[in-house]
């Protein structure tokens, strides 16, 4: 509900066409994946580390071939 996050959503969901810009949703959908690899990255930084890494989000479960295949 960040007001910035949501302005250039509605941004992007009026210019898309007209200026080439990802609709809101997409683009949205492409900054939380570019977080979600950073955070996992944190995990493993050389080849002597190790982690595990558990994703619990229903969106998984409830549709995993948008969100897994991603």
């Amino acid at each position: 509900k960040d007001l910035q996050v949501e302005l250039k959503r509605q941004y992007n969901d009026q210019h898309s066409k007209l200026r080439g810009l990802l609709p809101g949703r997409q683009w949205y959908e492409i900054q939380a994946y570019r977080a979600l690899n950073q955070a996992l990255g944190r995990c493993i930084r050389h080849k002597n580390d190790w982690g595990a890494l558990i994703l619990v989000d229903d969106r998984f479960r409830s549709n995993p071939s948008r969100y897994i295949s991603g």
